[in-house]
């Protein structure tokens, strides 16, 4: 870059002062011109009046840094690290002019920043900034403003924009005013920040701001509001209020709101606040409006670091209310993916917590809720259950009770009961059981793939630790009737190349002023799932002509142990073995009962395809003993007969198929 200062003085005492920076061969990236009076004949008599000569000075300069992106305007201090910075900008522009003298300054402020991004995530608006100072007395003025034209042009950030058509309308959709007072010879004097003796006001209004351009589209409604503090600066107690609304909220496909509203008001009487969330279509659905209610307050007042950062008092406790009526169950889909691909319902009671500062963990003093109409479905079983009922209460600080729980299936249903420790309004641990009698069983699917019926009694206990969950299932009782003739499978499909899927209407949205926005959050990964399966008494699987018992091996190793989601696959992993305990399988009408000496399945993948090593016998009427191993993958396994005594492979078979071998048949 091209830096140049010319300075002239000339007899009147008149100092011109120009400096620039520009790039080799490209216009400027900053000018400086300033006129500075001096008064230097008192230094002709007296040199070391140098000081009082310059402090008294008359200095009228301008400072101007032209349209630009920011990268451009730093690259002169931080070279290329300047493109690199989180902050950029697509253009910027500055003004400022500074009058008086070095002891009596007066100054002004002119800004835009055009489309600001951090990290990424850009703000399609132009912001507007407007600044004063004359010694004592300053202000500070930040315009949101979004519009139909080019916001960087000349003149968009002027009170009354110049335009030339209707289809270049501009807003001001938020605003930012703040006042404050310094004197400007204490604020010299002063030898850090913290000895600045500011006193400042601040004031915000939000006037139909679209919530999807400032938070990358992963909400989407029209914020309006109003607030501010009052009485920031050193060893002072400022006062705080914020009073937002909220039209059409949404956030996801899940949570869904007409109108909302917030308030906060923090003082010498310590905090309030308040949240208010009301579904008005759940008034046409279930005959009045659903809502969310919450309270926040605390008697303590927050403690101002320095008398400008807020942050909790010493012990401070805020005490939180949340208060659901008819509240969409499906605003809670993201805390419980991939469990559930869905879940629906209505959620009404109440729950008190303490929110604990200092490092102190948080609690839930009490709750009662109860869910009606509920529905949800287990994409790994791909079941889907109605009709579900539960009430959830606290036993005792942090600890809840889930009872009463139903769920119907397609055919049959399922009660439940659970106990949930939490732990810092996190969940901690839990226990469950989860019963269904035969007269009641319900239809067992894996992976889409429907097996047959279940019926049994299930327990369960969850440890929920920071990078997993893990569950250990106990089953008992448990029964499962294989589908005689139900033999579907799922075909996994490549992707097809002139199938192309396009965002849904929510995702993807185009706002008023042209910009595309999307309307769905990034999802972060899920936390998996370890579910180690124990059998407290084997499992009885049956079938039209088969039936056996399936149960842990003896020796307690390799135990059976689901994972979801499958880092590689998404899906459902399986990994250990099981052990045929007993059971039989009639093959044209001969009972071949099992050998549990010899009887394995072993899963490493996919649940649906384990590797089979089993055998069964048939002693024939001629007391021969027919054995078929089975072995390999199952749905490319190898069945091989041998006899004892040995006899050859057509032998064998004609032995099962009619009851002799061909050998006995020609003696005969």
């Amino acid at each position: 870059h091209d830096r140049s200062v010319d300075l002239t003085l000339d007899s009147t005492g008149l100092l011109n002062t120009k400096a620039s920076v520009s790039p080799t061969a490209r216009p400027t990236l900053a000018r400086l011109d300033s006129n500075t009076r001096l008064n230097w004949g008192p230094l002709l008599d007296d040199p070391k009046s140098w000081r009082r000569v310059l402090n008294e000075a008359q200095t009228h300069a301008r400072i101007n840094v032209p349209r630009q992106p920011l990268s451009s305007a730093l690259a002169p201090w931080l070279g290329e690290g300047a493109g690199q910075l989180p902050l950029q900008s697509a253009n910027v522009s500055l003004g400022a002019e500074i009058k008086g003298t070095l002891l009596a300054p007066q100054m002004g402020l002119r800004a835009y920043v055009d489309r600001p991004s951090y990290s990424g995530e850009t703000l399609p608006a132009l912001v507007c900034i407007e600044g004063s100072y004359d010694g004592t007395d300053g202000m500070l003025r930040t315009v949101l403003r979004r519009g139909g034209v080019d916001l960087s042009r000349p003149g968009v950030c002027s009170p009354s924009p110049a335009l030339t058509s209707p289809a270049e309308r501009v807003q001001d959709v938020g605003m930012v005013l703040a006042t404050f007072q310094v004197p400007w010879n204490e604020l010299t004097n002063a030898r850090s920040l913290e000895q600045v003796p500011l006193r400042a006001d601040a004031q915000f209004k939000i006037d139909g701001l679209p919530l999807a351009e400032m938070v990358d589209g992963a909400a989407q409604g029209l914020l309006n509001g109003s607030g501010g503090v009052r009485g920031l600066g050193r060893d002072a107690n400022p006062e705080l209020e914020v009073n937002l609304q909220v039209q059409g909220l949404r956030v996801g496909s899940a949570f869904v709101y007409d109108s909302g509203s917030l308030s906060l008001r923090a003082d010498g009487g310590g905090i309030r606040g308040g949240l208010d969330l009301v579904d008005a279509a759940r008034g046409v659905d279930k005959g009045a409006a659903g809502r969310l209610e919450a309270d926040l307050s605390s008697p303590q007042a927050l403690t101002w670091v320095g008398g400008w950062m807020p942050q909790p008092s010493k012990g401070q406790d805020l005490h939180l209310r949340v208060k659901p009526s008819r509240f969409r169950a499906s605003s809670l889909s993201p805390f419980l993916t991939p469990v559930l691909s869905y879940v629906e319902g209505d959620i009404t009671g109440y729950v008190d917590a303490t929110i604990a500062t200092g490092g102190r963990p948080s609690r839930i003093d009490e709750a009662f809720l109860s869910l009606s109409g509920g529905a949800f479905q287990i994409p790994t079983v791909g079941q889907e259950f109605i009709d579900v009922s539960a009430i959830v209460r606290t036993t005792a600080r942090d600890q809840l009770l889930v009872e009463g729980f139903r769920a119907k299936a397609v055919s049959g249903q399922v009660a439940a009961t659970a106990a949930i420790t939490m732990q810092d309004l996190q969940l901690k641990r839990a226990t469950a059981g989860l019963s269904t009698n035969e007269a009641n069983k319900i239809r067992l699917t894996l992976e889409g793939v429907p097996m047959g019926d279940v019926w049994g009694t299930v327990s369960m206990s969850l440890e929920a630790k920071p990078d997993r969950n893990d569950v250990k299932v106990d089953l008992r009782g448990v029964n499962v009737e294989l589908s005689e003739s139900e033999e579907r499978t799922v075909q996994d499909l490549a992707p097809n190349s002139e199938v192309v899927v396009v965002p849904s209407v929510g995702a993807v949205r185009t706002t008023q002023w042209g910009w595309v926005t999307s309307a769905e959050p990034q999802q972060q990964p899920a936390r998996p799932w370890y579910v180690n399966v124990g059998f407290a008494n084997p499992v009885n699987i049956t079938r039209q002509g088969m039936r056996f018992s399936v149960t842990s091996l003896q020796d307690g190793s390799e135990p059976l142990v689901a994972m979801y989601p499958d880092p590689q696959t998404g899906g459902l992993r399986l990994t250990g073995k099981v052990r045929v305990a007993d059971g039989r399988v009639d093959i044209v009408g001969k009972h071949f009962n099992i050998e549990s000496y010899r009887a394995q399945v072993a899963f490493e993948g996919a649940a649906s395809n384990p590797e089979l090593n089993v055998t069964a016998r048939w002693d024939a009427p001629d007391g021969t003993r027919v054995y078929a191993d089975v072995t390999g993958k199952l749905q490319t396994m190898n069945v091989q007969l041998r006899s004892d005594p040995p006899r050859p492979p057509g032998e064998i078979l004609a032995l099962i198929l009619v009851g002799e071998s061909s050998t006995d048949a020609s003696s005969s």
